[in-house]
C-alpha cells in the first residue's frame, strides 16, 4: 500500500473509532458526516465503495473501520445487487469467506471485535441469500462453514455463528433487493436441501464436542 492510501486508510480508522466508540455525540455526528458516502444507498460509484472497503478489510486492524467496511459492502450488495455479474457474486463470496477465515478468529476473540463479526456474517449470508437461486456457487457456503468446524473448537464458534446467521437471513424477505416471490423459492429451496443437513451436522458437533472430542483450539 502506497503512503496517501495508508494516510487515507489510518483517516478512516480514526473516524471509524469516532463514530463507533466516541462519548461525545457532537465528535460522533461529525464522523458520521464524513463518512455518509460509505453508507449512502443511492451512490453513483458502488465500485469505489467496493474499492475503499475492501483496502479496509484487506490492510486495517482496527475493529471499527472493519465493522465500516463490512457496512458499507452490505449497503452496495443491497442496494446494487443486479449491477453485478454471476462471477462477481461468487468473486465477493469468496473473497469474504477468505475473510472470514482468516479474521473470523481475532474478531471473536476480542469483545470489541463481535459487531465487526456480526457484520461480516451479516454481509456474506446477505450474498448468499441474494444469489441462491441464480448461482449455485453461492451455496457452497455451507459445506465451506462445515470445512471451518473441524479445525478447533474457535473456527467451530465461527461457523456456527456463520450458519446461524444464514437461517436467519434466508428466512426474511430482503425488501427492496429481492422480489417477494423469490425470496419464497430461496426459502424453499433451502429449507429442502440444506436445514437439514446443517441440523445433523450442529447435532453431530456439540455431541463430538461434549464428549471431548474437539481438536483443540
Amino acid at each position: 500500500m502506497d503512503d496517501t492510501k495508508r494516510a487515507q486508510l489510518e483517516q478512516v480508522e480514526r473516524l471509524a473509532t469516532s463514530l463507533y466508540g466516541a462519548q461525545n455525540p457532537q465528535e460522533r455526528k461529525e464522523a458520521e458526516r464524513l463518512l455518509a458516502h460509505f453508507t449512502d444507498p443511492n451512490t453513483d460509484n458502488p465500485s469505489v465503495i467496493l474499492a475503499q472497503a475492501q483496502i479496509i478489510l484487506d490492510h486495517s486492524a482496527n475493529v471499527w473501520a472493519i465493522l465500516l467496511g463490512c457496512t458499507a459492502l452490505l449497503n452496495v450488495v443491497t442496494h446494487h445487487w443486479a449491477n453485478f455479474t454471476t462471477p462477481q457474486t461468487t468473486e465477493i463470496k469468496n473473497y469474504l469467506m477468505n475473510i472470514l477465515a482468516t479474521r473470523g478468529l481475532e474478531l471473536s476473540s476480542d469483545k470489541r471485535g463481535l459487531p465487526a463479526l456480526s457484520e461480516l456474517v451479516k454481509l456474506i449470508t446477505t450474498v448468499a441469500k441474494l444469489g441462491w437461486i441464480d448461482n449455485p456457487e453461492l451455496q457452497n457456503i455451507v459445506p465451506e462453514a462445515m470445512k471451518l468446524i473441524q479445525f478447533s473448537l474457535m473456527h467451530a464458534r465461527v461457523a456456527f455463528i456463520l450458519l446461524s446467521e444464514l437461517v436467519s437471513t434466508i428466512d426474511i424477505p430482503a425488501r427492496g433487493a429481492l422480489p417477494l416471490a423469490k425470496h419464497r423459492r430461496t426459502a424453499l429451496f433451502f429449507k429442502e436441501t440444506c436445514l437439514l443437513n446443517i441440523l445433523h451436522m450442529s447435532i453431530n458437533t456439540i455431541t463430538s464436542l461434549n464428549n471431548g472430542g474437539e481438536k483443540g483450539d
